[in-house]
C-alpha cells in the first residue's frame, strides 16, 4: 500500500483476466496466456492513469512504448466505488469487462482479437476509483520470457 492508501489489487486483476478468457472461449478463441513482464507493464500503465487518463502516456508517448511487442490496450476507470463494491471482486471485475464489451471504440475487438495470445491486467485502486488496464500481444511466450532477466 502506498503512503496515500493506494494499492494494486491483484485479486481483481486475476478475476478480470479469468472473465476475459471465459468470454474469449465463448467466442471460440483460445484463452490469453499470462506473462509476468506484461503484468509489470500494465501496472505502470494503471498507475499512469491516475496522472493522465487515456492511451497517451504522461510523457506524451504512445501506450505501447511501456513495453515490447504490445498490440492493444484496454483501459477503464471504475469511479465512485463503494466499500462493498471494492470487496466484491467478481462483480467489480464484471463491471470492468462489461465496460469494454459494450464499448463502441474497439475495446471489445481487442478482447476478442484472434491474433492476440498473451495478455495481462493490472488494477490500481486510489480512493474510491479503480484504474484498470489490460494489454495484449501477439508474440510468443518464448519472446516474452526472453525479456525477463
Amino acid at each position: 500500500m502506498d503512503a496515500d492508501g493506494s494499492y494494486y489489487d491483484y485479486d481483481l486483476a486475476n478475476e478480470i483476466m479469468d472473465q476475459v478468457n471465459a468470454l474469449r472461449m465463448e467466442y471460440g478463441l483460445d484463452a490469453l496466456l499470462y506473462n509476468p513482464k506484461m503484468r509489470e507493464w500494465t501496472s505502470v500503465r494503471a498507475w499512469e492513469q491516475t496522472l493522465l487518463a487515456g492511451h497517451t502516456r504522461p510523457d506524451g508517448s504512445v501506450a505501447s512504448s511501456v513495453g515490447i511487442g504490445l498490440t492493444f490496450e484496454n483501459i477503464t476507470i471504475l469511479r465512485n466505488c463503494t466499500e462493498r463494491e471494492l470487496i466484491n471482486i467478481p462483480e467489480l471485475a464484471a463491471r470492468a469487462v462489461n465496460n469494454w464489451f459494450t464499448s463502441t471504440t474497439g475495446h471489445k475487438e481487442a478482447m476478442l482479437s484472434y491474433a492476440s495470445n498473451l495478455g495481462a491486467v493490472a488494477c490500481y485502486t486510489r480512493g474510491n476509483s479503480v484504474y484498470v488496464v489490460q494489454m495484449f500481444s501477439n508474440r510468443t511466450l518464448y519472446f516474452m520470457d526472453y525479456l525477463i532477466d
